[in-house]
């Protein structure tokens, strides 16, 4: 499925988290700067998106920084702050979890 027909699980004026293309199980973050598009800024593999979600929001920069050790200089060099991005991994974990509740409701009612 082409980039532009994934719908984002997470998206506003600046980041947006979706499922990567061609990897259902994979996500990533992206970043838009004022007059651009919206370009990576940081892949999540599997299981990712789940953990950062959960996890206590003090120990995620701890987590980015085990992750990616350049990640948090990349944050506050976009002006993004930690919490920021923990807001839309949480969100976008959440949509996750209701499209896919959904499915499982649809799939049940045809059986």
């Amino acid at each position: 499925m082409p980039y532009k027909e994934i719908k984002p699980l997470y998206e506003d004026e600046v980041l947006r988290v979706t499922l990567l293309p061609n990897c259902i199980e994979d996500h990533a973050v992206y970043h838009k700067a004022p007059g651009e598009e919206f370009e990576c800024l940081l892949p999540l593999p599997r299981g990712v998106l789940r953990e950062f979600a959960l996890a206590p929001s003090g120990d995620l920069e701890m987590r980015l920084n085990t992750m990616d050790p350049t990640i948090l200089f990349h944050l506050r060099q976009k002006n993004i702050s930690v919490d920021k991005l923990h807001v839309a991994i949480c969100q976008a974990y959440a949509e996750e979890e209701r499209r896919f509740v959904r499915e499982c409701m649809v799939v049940k009612q045809s059986d």
